[in-house]
């Protein structure tokens, strides 16, 4: 005990338990860190005598309690969050029962797991270096036990040298180890944490516009379409009740539906573009694209509504790559769905109602009653803004006739009631307008700020966009919110992007964006076909079982370097400072043509100087004992300099004698 828990290995200990478990404290239920602070306490008790270490009996009674405990209310979450739990569970306790080195190699191989845990559920550039310091912390904490008699310099060094040479062997397996398919379903939170809802109120997407967070990321293998075209359709919203705005059954149907394998097949007009997406955890299973697109991937459905669903929610940083199809028209319309696009309460809104009834005795045209409709946002006092006031029970008559003030919802929930109330089949389609085009780095950025909400019509046999929020802001459509609405822009928003005007802070925002762009594109997303691509421009044309043979070759020959770089056999051995010493005693007598008889030890050397020059005896005698004990006793360093000294002397003294 006194060897593992003085107070630097103490302290060491805790710092890598609690950087590890708090690490993964949004995946580990609450009772887990109850049990952590109980058995710091007693740990710390053990440390200063307070408290005896606990019993073998009392460490099995609480395994088995613990992992009862924890899989009666975890198991619902998986099997991959029951397993978690059970490794934190005995990391915990291996942390309590510490007392032989048998313990502290358990403990670091477990640290090490749980790492590898965390970068499963964390993917960013700055949690990745974190997981490579609790990894350095663990390496640490096992070096400063094995290797007690080194410096803290010398251990320092030897860390480093380790992590250095894994660092080629570990950049291998990521480049060439064949990529496998995941043996396990990852848990979902609680929660999506960003992203929009299926369901929409006026002031939903204005909330979700005072985030910086990042939504997605998009390159574009033909171009990136210009600013007043880049709609990023997620849902659209059909039914309207009281104030808010959902999807209808009909909707929800073909989701349920697309689950269990059913595919809408579109007709596609025009050349084909392609575009990828990395997609930010949002914990939903809608994808944001370009109309009209189709997923390159078995994952990606596309449903009647002409948006995309994945199979499976979005719960880590993901690519997927689609085919953009712009001239292919959305024309789907059955009666249930014309029905449903007309579909308004009874009552409610009258003067939006009065307005409507007006201008359909006008005989326009459906094309011209939409212009009068936009050029009324256009042309009276409407106002852009994220902090819209109340609009009370009637909520389109209270935006039309009474405030005139409000964000894109309000107007595209306004502009669908209209349209509804003249008979024309309208929805809301919600999603994201825009992005930051970075030039140098070829990608399009995408944040929840850029959440927009617009509206479909069906007018000339097909849907066609209308953006009612263009004709009072149209900074908002052409440069982003940002140029749209200056002061309230990011409000209380404390990243980097409320700065940026600041040359210093956009040079290292751009430089991030960029960094984190490649990361998430050839790090996080490397999956096979990034690695058949690679390997084919660097080796050729190789195939499944040729990458194979090419990763065992580089295995090899990476494991023969590290073993010759460690070794460094054309290297001279460094003698130790005693051993150079007799290497000057035994040219002292070299010079007197006395040879060292081969396997002759120190001792059986001197003695038979002794013999030979009995001159030497008192000085070659002294030096053999002097010799031994610096060599193989265990003693301090002081005492060593001490021997070395006496060493030298004696050296001096056979120089002179020999003289």
């Amino acid at each position: 005990m006194e060897l593992f828990f003085k107070r630097h290995h103490l302290l060491l200990i805790l710092l890598c338990y609690l950087a590890t478990t708090l690490s993964l404290s949004s995946q580990i239920h609450w009772l887990v860190f109850v049990l952590a602070v109980a058995c710091i306490g007693w740990r710390v008790g053990i440390y200063f005598g307070r408290l005896a270490a606990p019993s073998v009996m009392v460490n099995r009674v609480a395994a088995l309690l613990g992992a009862g405990v924890l899989m009666s209310v975890v198991f619902s979450q998986g099997l991959f969050s029951a397993m978690m739990h059970l490794i934190v569970l005995g990391y915990t306790l291996k942390f309590l029962e510490l007392s032989a080195r048998r313990d502290i190699n358990v403990f670091v191989c477990t640290g090490m797991v749980l790492i590898a845990v965390f970068f499963v559920f964390e993917t960013s550039v700055m949690m990745a270096l974190w997981g490579v310091l609790l990894s350095v912390l663990h390496l640490g904490l096992a070096l400063s036990l094995y290797a007690e008699h080194l410096t803290a310099k010398a251990q320092t060094r030897y860390l480093t040298k380790l992590v250095l040479i894994s660092l080629p062997l570990a950049l291998m397996l990521f480049v060439l180890l064949p990529r496998l398919p995941p043996m396990w379903k990852l848990p979902l939170q609680n929660q999506a944490t960003t992203g929009l809802s299926e369901t929409v109120n006026p002031g939903d997407i204005a909330e979700l516009s005072r985030s910086s967070a990042l939504a997605f990321r998009a390159s574009f293998a033909q171009g990136v379409p210009p600013a007043n075209e880049r709609y990023w359709r997620v849902m659209t919203m059909d039914q309207y009740v009281q104030g808010q705005w959902s999807q209808s059954e009909s909707i929800k149907s073909a989701v349920r539906l697309a689950e269990r394998g059913s595919r809408f097949n579109v007709e596609v007009a025009g050349a084909a573009q392609s575009y990828e997406l990395i997609l930010e955890p949002s914990f939903q299973t809608w994808l944001p694209s370009l109309a009209v697109s189709n997923g390159q991937n078995n994952r990606a459905n596309l449903l009647f509504n002409y948006t995309l669903r994945n199979e499976i929610p979005i719960t880590q940083r993901s690519m997927l790559r689609f085919s953009y199809f712009p001239d292919t028209p959305i024309r789907y319309l059955d009666l249930t769905m014309r029905q449903q696009n007309l579909l308004l309460p009874e009552s409610g809104n009258e003067q939006t109602r009065a307005w409507a009834a007006q201008l359909k005795q006008e005989n326009l045209s459906p094309q011209q009653q939409i212009s009068r409709v936009l050029q009324r946002y256009a042309g009276e006092n409407f106002r852009y803004t994220l902090r819209p006031p109340p609009l009370g029970q009637e909520q389109i008559d209270g935006f039309l006739f009474g405030s005139q003030a409000g964000f894109c919802v309000h107007y595209a929930s306004s502009f669908v009631y209209i349209m509804r109330l003249l008979e024309l089949p309208a929805r809301m389609v919600t999603g994201y307008q825009g992005g930051e085009w970075d030039e140098d780095g070829g990608f399009l950025t995408v944040r929840q700020y850029d959440a927009h909400a617009w509206a479909e019509v069906y007018l000339d046999g097909q849907w066609q966009r209308f953006d009612p929020t263009a004709f009072v802001a149209p900074d908002r459509v052409e440069r982003g919110l940002e140029s749209a609405l200056p002061d309230e822009f990011l409000a209380g928003d404390l990243s980097l992007m409320k700065f940026r005007n600041n040359a210093l802070v956009n040079q290292l925002y751009l430089t991030m964006a960029k960094f984190d762009y490649v990361w998430a594109v050839w790090v996080l997303n490397y999956d096979n076909q990034k690695q058949f691509d690679l390997i084919n421009r660097w080796f050729g044309d190789v195939d499944f079982f040729g990458q194979i043979w090419l990763f065992v070759g580089f295995f090899i020959s990476i494991i023969v370097l590290m073993i010759l770089w460690s070794l460094k056999p054309w290297q001279r051995p460094i003698l130790a400072r005693e051993d150079k010493l007799f290497l000057m005693l035994h040219q002292i007598f070299q010079k007197q043509g006395l040879e060292r008889l081969p396997g002759e030890t120190v001792t059986d050397f001197c003695h038979r100087m002794a013999l030979v020059v009995p001159a030497s005896e008192a000085y070659v005698i002294n030096f053999s004992r002097v010799y031994n004990r610096v060599k193989y006793a265990e003693q301090a360093n002081s005492q060593n300099e001490k021997d070395y000294l006496k060493l030298s002397l004696l050296l001096k003294q056979l120089r002179r004698h020999g003289k």
